[in-house]
């Protein structure tokens, strides 16, 4: 009975330290940690009031001891291990699909994303829309201007890409000065008008910087119906291949 005594009076020893410094914890393990402290106090201490084996008491203790383990599991294993290496593990995945400098989704994210996409629309019969998008002469602002700059240009860029979007399309990075945006659950229409935005915002973005003024942006489009047989990459070459026409008639002009 004594050894039952000794138990309750570490546990909620364990237990008033735990409170004082709670400002330290996680909230869910502190709460269901501290829950399980007091629990299996409890259970200790209806170990000292029974005097049958197969009395309530025996019984009781057994079964507050059951799911003081229970609050242990899910404080220690699952709030305390399996949380934090799932956030982590999540954290991870997000980095590998977003590019650092401006926190669109960079090549490997737009390929995940518009295999999803192919086979929702589909189901929806809605077509899906691919706006590739080069930065005319980007490389004279970073001969003029320096990479530091430049890195401001694309950070802006992408800023003024996402003012021109909806909501439910989807910006990204596909690599050096080349951006692509995801125009989902799309008619010809709206998939035109998307892209007259973006120009429209983008050319505003341009003419309110001097340092900008031999900077332009073409865009090519390709748009994707259901039925039709394209897989993603040629979707990806229809959009480049216009980007490119559009390139080539601004030297010409």
């Amino acid at each position: 009975m004594a050894s039952e005594y000794a138990i309750v009076c570490l546990l909620l020893s364990g237990a008033y330290k735990l409170y004082r410094r709670k400002d330290y914890a996680e909230q869910g393990v502190f709460k269901t940690v501290g829950m399980a402290m007091i629990i299996t106090a409890a259970s200790e201490l209806t170990f000292t009031l029974y005097t049958d084996v197969y009395g309530i008491a025996n019984m009781l203790g057994h079964l507050l001891k059951i799911v003081s383990y229970y609050f242990i599991y899910s404080g220690v294993v699952a709030l305390g291990i399996d949380a934090p290496y799932s956030l982590m593990a999540a954290e991870l995945k997000d980095r590998a699909i977003k590019d650092e400098l401006t926190d669109l989704y960079n090549r490997q994210g737009l390929m995940e994303l518009m295999e999803k996409e192919q086979r929702q629309v589909r189901q929806k019969r809605r077509a899906l829309g691919i706006l590739m998008m080069d930065l005319d002469n980007f490389k004279l602002i970073n001969d003029g201007y320096g990479h530091l700059f430049g890195d401001k240009v694309l950070k802006d860029f992408a800023a003024v890409l996402k003012t021109g979007i909806r909501e439910n399309d989807v910006a990204c990075r596909f690599g050096g000065d080349e951006f692509v945006v995801l125009v989902r659950d799309v008619d010809f229409d709206g998939f035109t008008h998307v892209q007259q935005r973006i120009q429209a915002a983008a050319g505003a973005w341009i003419a309110d910087n001097e340092k900008l003024k031999n900077l332009g942006v073409s865009i090519g489009a390709a748009l994707w119906h259901p039925g039709q047989t394209y897989d993603i990459d040629s979707l990806l070459k229809m959009a480049d291949k216009s980007m490119y026409a559009v390139k080539q008639r601004k030297k010409s002009a």
